[in-house]
C-alpha cells in the first residue's frame, strides 16, 4: 500500500471542514490507516470492502484531501434525450381520455408504451416509475381506509378509478 503523504492533523482538519458524509468516510478511513490501523481492520470497522479501502487511499494520494465526493455521471444513463423528456412530460401532464368519456391519469405501463411507440425505447416498468419520479410525478393509490382521508376526493377518485390501480399524477408540492 502507498504511503499516507499527509499529516494527522492534515486530515483531521480536513473531516471537520468537510460536509459531504461520504468524504468524511473516506478521510476518517485515511486517519485510521495513518494511526496505524491495518486496511483490513479498516474495511471492517467502515463496513466497506477492503479493495475501497486501497482505492480510496489511492484517490487521496492522486487528488488530495479536497474534491472527494462522489463524482457526477456515475449510474445509468437515460435512453431519451431531455428534449424527450421534456416532450413526454408535457403529454403525460394531461389525462388519458377513455371511450365511455372518462379521462383516466397514466399508469406505468401506458407511460412504457407510449415511450416504445413514439421513441422506440424499452424501458423496465420499473425504470419508468423511476423516470416519473424523477420528472416531478407521484404515485397516487387509493386506500379507503386512512383516517386522515378526504372523504369527499376519496369518493370522486373511486367513482373515476378501478379498484387496485396505481396511477401517476403531476406533485404539486
Amino acid at each position: 500500500m502507498k504511503e499516507i503523504s499527509f499529516t494527522s492533523e492534515n486530515i483531521i482538519d480536513a473531516i471537520n471542514n468537510e460536509s459531504d458524509k461520504f468524504a468524511r468516510q473516506k478521510l476518517q478511513a485515511i486517519l485510521l490507516l495513518k494511526e496505524n490501523n491495518s486496511p483490513k481492520m479498516v474495511a471492517l470497522k467502515l463496513s466497506v470492502c477492503l479493495a475501497t479501502v486501497y482505492n480510496w487511499v489511492n484517490q487521496i494520494n492522486s487528488e488530495g484531501l479536497q474534491n472527494l465526493k462522489i463524482k457526477n455521471g456515475r449510474g445509468l444513463k437515460s435512453l431519451l434525450t431531455d428534449d424527450q423528456l421534456i416532450e413526454l412530460k408535457s403529454h403525460i401532464s394531461n389525462p388519458i381520455k377513455t371511450p365511455d368519456g372518462y379521462n383516466r391519469g397514466w399508469q406505468s405501463k401506458d407511460v412504457r408504451e407510449y415511450i416504445f411507440k413514439k421513441y422506440n425505447v424499452k424501458y423496465s416498468l420499473r425504470r419508468i416509475q423511476e423516470l416519473l419520479n424523477k420528472m416531478g410525478f407521484k404515485k397516487i393509490v387509493c386506500r379507503p381506509r386512512s383516517k386522515r382521508r378526504n372523504e369527499k376526493l376519496t369518493e370522486e377518485f373511486l367513482t373515476n378509478v378501478k379498484k387496485n390501480e396505481t396511477y401517476w399524477v403531476k406533485d404539486i408540492n
